[in-house]
């Protein structure tokens, strides 16, 4: 691209350029609406309240962690006393694990916050 100094700087005409470029991307609409969506949620997130059975699977997701150390000898574990033992636990894990991550990031978020985020 050659400099163009009839109606301003060079910097001027890379900048057109490099926008122009941006803008004619096929997925910018998709990715400015999803940014937005993303900011919207961290916006509102600690705006809500927990629910009456959350406790409950925050306590399981922390208990899916904690029984990886019982691998060798898992009859030492202690039985989930409630329902969702009869569930596959990974979804539960992943959100304990993000909330834990998402609070390190948004140090004034509580871990419903967080886990409300990843939801």
């Amino acid at each position: 691209m050659e400099p163009d100094f009839k109606g301003g700087s060079v910097q001027t005409a890379y900048s057109k350029a490099f926008l122009k470029k941006i803008f004619s991307y096929e997925y910018t609409a998709i990715l400015a609406l999803l940014a937005a969506c993303l900011l919207i949620g961290i916006i509102t997130v600690p705006d809500y309240g927990e629910s009456w059975d959350e406790h409950v699977a925050y306590l399981y997701g922390d208990y899916a962690f904690h029984a990886y150390q019982y691998f060798f000898h898992p009859q030492a574990l202690a039985r989930f006393q409630s329902d969702l033992n009869l569930y596959g636990p990974a979804y539960f894990m992943f959100v304990d694990g993000s909330a834990r991550v998402l609070q390190v990031i948004f140090k004034e978020w509580s871990s419903i916050d967080a886990s409300h985020f990843t939801n």
